[in-house]
């Protein structure tokens, strides 16, 4: 059979063309289906299986695929218009929900923003910032017109719309509060304080005086003067309205005598009416203008002395006190809150009174003006009484700041003070200054009580001597009832806003007075350059590059005239590497601090040019996260990022952290690792991409290997071409450096290449290593020579081997590693990134402080009396409280009685006068048992918070910033001391003299009933509406205060590093936002406060009123009148003010609720155990010290720990786990491993500073074999003394501790090295000697009696660290913990805390922390850690023989010719333990 091709074709032709045709027709189809209804997907699925029935065909296919592409496009097109036209239709509709719900979310959204600040682009920031308009939608105006305003509907908004929020969420939020225009922002306002600040300074500058008080004064009052005069327009003219209300009284009673027609009685009554409805409101608008005044001015103030404190050295700011600092902004401004509305209108006082003598003389003549002249004649007392007053406040001030200054220290140092077991001695320092500080107070407060009571009594006693001098020596007819209420009333206006305003305006006058020149003495701070004390003539300097630094004949000074830095000649070139190296106190860190600026004065030329970069000796981390605290401001570059965080090894400790780099840190770095610290600052410094930097010793802090690979890949590899100044106690490593500086008393001694200074540096090596033959033991010395000299010839070797390896090798060698170093770090960086996108939840480290809930009820008044301890003493108070409402009473009525008919005039005159005496004589009792009863519970309270706060567990210290509890022991305290007492005095008043004045209406005519029950309804129905809105107004003022302190205290200990990286703008911007918030907060809470006083003022008046028609209606005798007028007033002016007294006295009680809730803390166990007095304590004829009890631990030092476990917190992971060694007495052992693997830990646990976990309980009933039992059990014993049984000063008594960064505190030498005062001065000296101190000591014009308040003014960080070596020693203790003691020490000073270890300490365990091997090569045990557990342990020698040995890989890490030296020491002590055996 033939095959015809041709055939085949034509017919699969024909075939393919039908086919083609039934396809499009299905095709077509399908297509017009799709266009109606069918989704993408649903059609394309049917066209593939249409396609699948029918032979391929290629050009089909392409047809088949453009037709439906051209179809999707076409419908898709048509789709997206129509969802388009649905999505326009519903969008308005969505559009103002979501303007609303990003309105409420915004603010959430900026405190987040603000939180990272140190992470955003601030560019974009700032962008953001000027387009946000949300101001114009929601403000404190609401919109309300002018004419509404002026019955404060805004304020009534503003209320109602707190009121409203807290009804919904429970709580007034930050969100809830309206926002600030942008002229209302602190910002604009510290423009124009800033611009007169600057002309008062020019201009005194110019006549060559210092700054007053009284130019800070008129600076204030140029800046905001719009305020002060319409604050004292306003109050000039409700005085003219009280004015004329007191003669409206006076013709309202006289009209009643003279039985005037009804329509001139009540046209009268119609006049007073609205003369006191216009007088109630001026004189809210004049508070209205003081609150726009003064809360500004706190704001603006804060702003100045924020960039003050920012401008300046970190030397500057020691020296300013810190403790003065966070009393200015925090507790000084507060207590002048109080008194300027009254120091502003001492400026008004003359008119009210010229205008009181004119209508005295008018009614009386001139006798009348006699009483007038009392109340005037009183001032001048007033003037002596706040002088004197004055003197006090001013040394109050002075303790505040020293009692302050101490607390920070304790919260600052508090974990070695717990470790110290020093305790007692801090609390002991604090409340003696306590002590004297509350009787400063008292005397305070017993001069306010005085001047009170005499304000108090004498508008009745001014009366009294008005009504006998007419009686007795003018007109006696002219003392009618009319004349006489109405004089009554006006005198008392008089004593209200005359006396007691002059005498409250006076004492604060002068406490403004101390403030300000305290202000005065920060803003007069000279800034941070340094001035030239002698400058070169013949030396002008060349043109620098960046980069570039040079000195010539350079000499430096701290405060004295002995210099620190001596006849300095240098030039530094771009990009070169300099290596300084030095023995302790040469000058190496004073060098760089003169590049920094840091040293205030110098001699000589000193220049150089670009940005620069410090990692610090003592690196300050800021709180909060890891990549904030890298990027510091900078903008976020993700390849650079990864590149410095694997340059500075820090990949697997964010792999570690439970947030990446998200996590946050606390304060100082309080929740990681010395090594961690270290190398987040040298990122910090990377990142910054400076031109000059200055690296002070970075690599002490961190093991060999870490050691090695930031030499390798940070200083030698990412800054290669950096200018680089490198301080190491490390001489190897300044090997691969272009220059060597070799310092020695503050002179250079040797500058050169490595291969120039061989011979210097053998020298330098040598002196770092010898031993003073002198002061060391014979063991010691034979021991210490054989490796001395094998160090030598290692050295040797070391220096004249140059050619051993072939650089080109190592090089290639180096490379390769680095490659696939980076390779694995890749994939490392790409695992952090996962974890951050798992993990979106943000670690959040500490509290906030609306956590903490303060809830002011009976119990906390009950508490806070019974603390005093004298509440017993209350009862008597009250009592006489009621008693001078009734003598008031009593004085009205009698005035009353005087105008009847027959009556013995002259009996009811004297009688007048009697009634004023009683009445001062009960004014002065209760006051005085008042103060007598707060003072007590001030002092008792402080006491309770000084001790919670100093034996709270450290978690605490871990989750509270130290602003927060700077704030209770600074602001709350200061509320607690004045504040409160005054503020309670004006509520138990004011309430009895509510209900004693309505019961004595009502009894004037029963149908005042209606009115009071009226009156009590409407205000108990506004009340109720209103306390809960002021309370929380009032806690979210105080609340958004807090970060202000906080952030303020922050900058300040971290002011060296913002100036040095520039970001003080950074920093300026934030702090304006936490400004602008807390005058968001505090705007609200005077603004509602003042809607509360206005609307129940306008109530209590609109009752007066009705009451004063009703008696005109039932009963016009004009005595009854006069005194029911007198009491309506008294009740009108008084209930508004005693209803805001009583929510602010609950306001500042709540002050006394955070205090005490601060004697709530957890505590750590005992101090002493029932188990140490039983068992350590010493019998009575060992005690050497008979004032205190001693025990005898630990006797011998075992040391065990048995399947350890431990954590930091729940929520975190293991740091110690199933931790197990042991150590035999007086052994010497090293613990070491890379960072984060629970060295540190170990020093945690053994000090108890945070608690291991338990299990034996469960051990002792699940396992009834013992060996099984013991081998489960967790434990830590010494000396065979489980330490949860132990007192906490027994055990931390009984354990010496010499920390990685040394604990200097204020005080003297001598009371750094014996805060407990245990120990002679001779034992002093004898240590001081010891430690090769005594001749630096001696040299001191105080010797050990030396302030060392700014001890790196007199010590070096080696030097401070020999300071914490000599507690040590004087301690004796069995055990001795060294936490990388000598991590920031040369080698000389390593070498001398060793020996004097090895001396001192002969049978003592030594427990070491360390990163460089070196000093603990002859140890008798190596414990090597990961990961919270023991991975290996032994002696040195027996782990240096182990091939893959952990140990052995970190000593191979630090060098060939070094791990040739471990290994030969090693060996040697194992030889020689050998031959002791």
């Amino acid at each position: 059979m033939q095959f015809n091709i041709q055939d085949q074709d034509n017919k699969e032709k024909a075939l393919v063309d039908n086919d083609w045709q039934i396809i499009l027709q299905k095709s077509n189809r399908i297509n017009t289906y799709y266009e109606n209804n069918q989704t993408e997907e649903e059609f394309l699925e049917q066209k593939k299986d249409l396609i699948e029935q029918f032979p391929p065909n290629k050009s089909l296919r392409k047809e088949m695929d453009f037709q439906d592409d051209l179809i999707i496009s076409q419908s898709k097109i048509r789709n997206d218009v129509q969802v388009t036209n649905q999505n326009q239709e519903t969008k308005a509709n969505k559009n103002d929900e979501k303007m609303k719900e990003n309105e409420e979310t915004q603010d959430d959204d900026d405190e987040e923003d603000e939180e990272k600040f140190l992470s955003q682009d601030q560019e974009e920031k700032r962008i953001k910032q000027k387009k946000d308009m949300r101001w114009k939608k929601f403000n404190f105006s609401f919109n309300v017109s002018c004419f509404l305003k002026l019955f404060f509907i805004d304020f009534l908004k503003l209320l109602l719309n707190s009121w409203k929020n807290i009804k919904a969420f429970g709580l007034l939020e930050l969100k809830h509060v309206p926002l600030l225009r942008p002229n209302e922002k602190v910002e604009n306002n510290y423009i124009n304080f800033q611009k007169h600040m600057d002309r008062v300074f020019l201009k005194r500058e110019k006549e060559g005086k210092k700054l007053t008080s009284l130019d800070m004064l008129f600076v204030i009052l140029r800046t905001f003067y719009l305020p002060i005069i319409q604050m004292i327009t306003s109050t000039l003219l409700y005085y003219s309205l009280k004015i004329f209300f007191s003669n409206q009284i006076n013709f309202l009673i006289t009209a009643v005598i003279d039985n005037e027609s009804q329509n001139v009685i009540y046209g009268w009554a119609i006049v007073m009416a609205f003369t006191q409805f216009f007088y109630i409101s001026l004189v809210h608008h004049s508070v209205r203008f003081f609150t726009a005044f003064f809360v500004q001015f706190r704001a603006t103030f804060n702003r100045a002395l924020f960039l003050k404190v920012s401008s300046l050295s970190a030397f500057s700011i020691k020296e300013a006190n810190v403790g003065k600092l966070v009393n200015l902004v925090s507790n000084d401004l507060n207590l002048l809150e109080m008194k300027s509305y009254s120091i502003i209108n001492l400026l008004t006082l003359p008119a009210p009174i010229i205008a009181v003598a004119l209508i005295l003389y008018y009614r009386f003549d001139g006798y009348a003006v006699i009483g007038l002249a009392v109340m005037i004649g009183y001032i001048p007392f007033q003037l002596l009484l706040a002088k004197i007053s004055s003197g006090f406040f001013k040394d109050k001030a002075a303790l505040v700041d020293n009692r302050v200054k101490f607390t920070n220290e304790i919260v600052e140092g508090i974990r070695l003070i717990k470790m110290y077991a020093w305790e007692e001695a801090f609390v002991h320092l604090v409340t003696t200054f306590r002590k004297s500080e509350l009787r400063k107070i008292f005397y305070i407060q017993f001069i306010y009580l005085l001047e009170h009571s005499f304000s108090f009594v004498s508008g009745l006693f001014a009366s009294f001597i008005v009504f006998f001098v007419i009686y007795k020596y003018g007109e006696p007819g002219s003392l009618n009832v009319a004349n006489m209420y109405s004089t009554l009333d006006l005198l008392s206006y008089v004593k209200q806003q005359v006396v007691s305003t002059a005498g409250y305006g006076i004492v604060g006058l002068l406490e403004l007075k101390v403030i300000l020149e305290r202000m005065i003495t920060v803003v007069t701070i000279k800034s941070s350059q340094m001035t030239r004390i002698e400058k070169i003539n013949d030396h002008n300097g060349k043109t620098l590059e960046n980069g570039e630094i040079e000195m010539k004949n350079f000499t430096a000074y701290w405060k004295d005239q002995q210099p620190v830095l001596n006849c300095l000649n240098l030039d530094i070139k771009k990009g070169e590497c300099i290596g300084i190296v030095g023995k302790v106190g040469s000058g190496k860190s004073s060098f760089l601090s003169c590049i920094l600026k840091e040293i205030p004065n110098y001699s000589g030329y000193f220049n150089f040019k670009g940005k620069i970069a410090y990692v610090e000796q003592e690196p300050y981390i800021f709180n909060k996260t890891v990549r904030e605290n890298i990027l510091f401001g900078t903008k976020y570059e993700e390849k650079f990022y990864n590149q410095v965080i694997e340059a500075c090894c820090l990949i697997d400790d964010i792999k570690q952290f439970d947030y990446g780099d998200q996590t946050q840190i606390g304060e100082r770095g309080i929740n990681i690792s010395g090594g961690q610290k270290a190398r987040i600052s040298l990122a910090r410094a990377i990142y910054s991409k400076a031109d000059i930097y200055l690296l002070d010793d970075p690599l002490s802090a961190v093991d060999s290997k870490v050691a090695k690979l930031l030499n390798d890949n940070a200083i030698q590899g990412l800054l290669k071409r950096k200018t680089v100044l490198l301080v190491t106690h490390q001489i190897p490593y300044t090997r691969n450096t272009d220059r060597i500086i070799i310092m020695s008393d503050g002179f250079i001694q040797n500058i050169g290449s490595y291969n120039d200074l061989q011979e210097p540096l053998r020298v330098l090596g040598h002196q770092m290593h010898i031993d003073d033959s002198q002061n060391q033991s014979r063991a010691s010395q034979s021991f210490k020579q054989p490796i001395q000299q094998n160090q030598e010839k290692e050295e040797e070797e070391e220096i004249d081997d140059d050619k051993e390896v072939n650089r080109q090798q190592e090089q290639n060698a180096i490379d390769q590693i680095e490659e696939k170093l980076q390779q694995q770090n890749k994939k490392e960086v790409k695992q952090i990134e996962d974890i951050k996108e798992k993990k979106e939840k943000k670690d959040k480290l500490y509290t906030k402080e609306e956590d903490e809930k303060i809830v002011v009820g009976f119990q906390t008044y009950l508490n806070y009396f019974l603390n005093s301890k004298i509440w017993f003493l209350a009862p008597l108070m009250f009592a006489l409280f009621a008693t001078c409402e009734l003598v008031f009473i009593f004085y009205s009525k009698t005035i009353g009685k005087y105008g009847n008919q027959g009556a013995d005039q002259f009996y009811y005159i004297s009688l007048l006068g009697y009634l004023s005496l009683i009445y001062f004589i009960n004014l002065v009792l209760k006051y005085f048992l008042l103060t007598i009863i707060a003072n007590r519970s001030s002092f008792y309270i402080h006491n309770k918070m000084v001790q919670s706060i100093i034996r709270a567990k450290v978690l605490y210290f871990d989750r509270t910033p130290s602003g927060r509890i700077l704030n209770r022991f600074s602001s709350d305290l200061g509320i607690i001391d004045q504040d409160l007492v005054r503020t309670s005095m004006d509520t138990i008043e004011i309430i009895f003299s509510f209900f004693i004045l309505m019961g004595t209406i009502i009894s004037i005519n029963p149908y005042f009933s209606i009115i009071a029950v009226a009156e009590i309804l409407v205000l108990g129905l506004y009340l109720g509406i209103s306390k809960k809105v002021l309370v929380q107004s009032k806690q979210i003022d105080l609340r958004y205060r807090s970060p202000v302190y906080t952030f303020f205290n922050q900058t300040t200990q971290g002011v060296l590093p913002i100036r040095i990286y520039e970001k003080q703008q950074i920093f300026c911007d934030n702090f304006d936002f936490l400004l602008n918030n807390s005058l968001r907060s505090s705007y609200t809470y005077w603004f509602n406060s003042r809607a509360f006083g206005y609307y129940v003022n306008m109530v209590a008046t609109f009752s007066a009123i009705i009451g004063i028609f009703m008696l005109l209606s039932i009963d016009q005798n004009p005595s009854t009148l006069g005194q029911t007028i007198i009491y309506f007033l008294n009740i009108s002016d008084n209930i508004q003010w005693g209803l805001r007294q009583m929510i602010q006295t609950d306001v500042a009680m709540s002050s006394a609720q955070r205090a005490m809730n601060m004697t709530l803390i957890d505590q750590e166990p005992a101090l002493r155990t029932n188990y140490d007095r039983k068992v350590l304590k010493k019998a009575e004829n060992q005690q050497t010290n008979k004032q205190k009890e001693q025990y005898s631990f630990p006797n011998q030092g075992n040391v065990e720990f048995q399947n350890v476990k431990m954590k930091y917190r729940q929520d975190l992971a293991y740091v110690l786990n199933g931790l197990t060694f042991s150590l035999k007495a007086g052994q010497k052992v090293g613990c070491i491993g890379r960072t984060g693997a629970g060295k540190s830990s170990i020093i945690q646990a053994l000090f108890r500073m945070t608690e291991i976990e338990s299990n034996l309980d469960y051990a002792k009933y699940h396992f009834e074999d013992e060996e099984q039992r013991l081998s489960q059990e967790m434990f830590i014993k010494i000396d065979g003394h489980n330490i949860k049984d132990l007192g906490l000063h027994t055990l931390r008594g009984g354990i010496s501790i010499i920390p990685q960064v040394p604990f200097i505190f204020s005080g003297t030498i001598r009371r750094n090295l014996d805060p407990l005062n245990e120990f002679t001065d001779k034992m002093i000296t004898d240590i001081l000697q010891d430690i090769n101190l005594l001749e630096k000591v001696n040299s001191l014009a105080k010797g050990i009696h030396t302030d060392m308040t700014n001890a790196s003014e007199i010590f070096s960080t080696g030097q401070k660290q020999l300071i914490c070596l000599g507690r040590a020693i004087l301690r004796q203790s069995k055990l001795i913990v060294l936490d990388e003691a000598t991590a920031n020490c040369d080698m000389y000073t390593d070498e001398l805390i060793q020996r004097k270890i090895r001396e001192k300490f002969t049978e003592s365990t030594v427990i070491t922390v360390a990163h460089r091997l070196n000093t603990i090569a002859d140890y008798d045990k190596i414990i090597v850690m990961d990961r919270g557990a023991v991975i290996e342990s032994g002696t040195p020698y027996e782990l240096l023989c182990k091939q893959n040995g952990i140990f052995k890989q970190m000593v191979d890490h630090t060098g060939k010719k070094n791990a040739k030296l471990i290994l030969k020491i090693a060996q040697q002590a194992y030889n020689q333990s050998i031959q002791n055996i």
